[in-house]
């Protein structure tokens, strides 16, 4: 449990050693030029590869968070608790996937890694993408509500009842709100989860989960 621990502490003070890009991902009425250009909104498919590779060097704008996240399964014959802490990258929506689409309309990579905390604590991680989409009619001077909703790989060492690996998928949806103060904001977000293999295995009972997290961009 102390490796874990330490491993999460060191995750999250990496996280922090990072910057973002100005204006912010988040900030919908950001009049920001994309890099691309507004001019080729749906340049070719072709590119994708190529500017993912120039995401991954920082070459497109982003903004930066780290969260914590608390989170339990229901409707399980084998009830499973764990906790997380999360490295996010939001974006753009336009600037990944290089089309047109709604400034409120973002996308985020979130790198995750926890533990089990019921039973034997055991090491759990996910890599996943999610759309985020910031209804400006909602928001206000202080709240800024969103809704997102993704799909990534998660791999837990040991294995969840009734399915047959310890890699899975886990499609997720949720709610949230970015708080707005002094400095960057904080948010509140609350998440249900479904994991499963996709049926590459004749064990696939699904498990769902809900967790409560809370992060801060900086």
């Amino acid at each position: 449990m102390k490796q874990h621990l330490v491993a999460l502490l060191v995750f999250g003070l990496a996280a922090l050693a990072l910057g973002q890009s100005e204006p912010h991902a988040y900030d919908v009425e950001a009049d920001r030029p994309l890099r691309y250009g507004d001019s080729n909104p749906s340049p070719s498919r072709w590119k994708l590869p190529a500017h993912w590779l120039d995401m991954a060097r920082g070459e497109v704008p982003y903004d930066c968070a780290v969260a914590a996240s608390f989170g339990t399964s229901y409707g399980a014959s084998e009830p499973l608790d764990y906790a997380l802490l999360t490295y996010q990258w939001l974006f753009d929506y336009r600037e990944v996937w290089l089309h047109d689409a709604p400034p409120e309309l973002k996308f985020k990579v979130e790198l995750s890694g926890g533990v089990k905390t019921n039973g034997r604590e055991r090491f759990i991680g996910s890599l996943s993408g999610l759309a985020v989409y910031f209804p400006s009619w909602l928001a206000t001077e202080r709240l800024q509500p969103y809704i997102e909703g993704g799909v990534g790989g998660i791999y837990t060492d040991f294995r969840v009842e009734g399915q047959g690996f310890r890699w899975n998928f886990p499609p997720q949806a949720g709610i949230g709100a970015l708080i707005h103060g002094n400095g960057p904001p904080w948010y509140l977000a609350l998440r249900f989860n479904h994991l499963s293999n996709a049926g590459l295995d004749d064990d696939n009972k699904g498990t769902n989960a809900v967790a409560l997290t809370v992060g801060r961009f900086f």
